[in-house]
């Protein structure tokens, strides 16, 4: 099934900056949420997605 949302937010592996560019140059028509470059983690994610449902997103 196709996700109703990316959040593209990982950080330490190699490529992280490059699949989230990637992602922003082809989100294949998915709403998306990234962070550019080499931050993120599951903090950031959390709060993220705690914000899109308490908006009732």
């Amino acid at each position: 099934p196709r996700p109703a949302a990316i959040l593209g937010m990982p950080v330490g592996f190699v490529g992280a900056a490059e699949s989230k560019d990637a992602l922003a140059d082809n989100p294949r028509g998915i709403p998306f949420a990234i962070v550019r470059g080499r931050l993120g983690g599951s903090a950031i994610t959390a709060a993220a997605l705690n914000s899109l449902a308490r908006a009732g997103l």
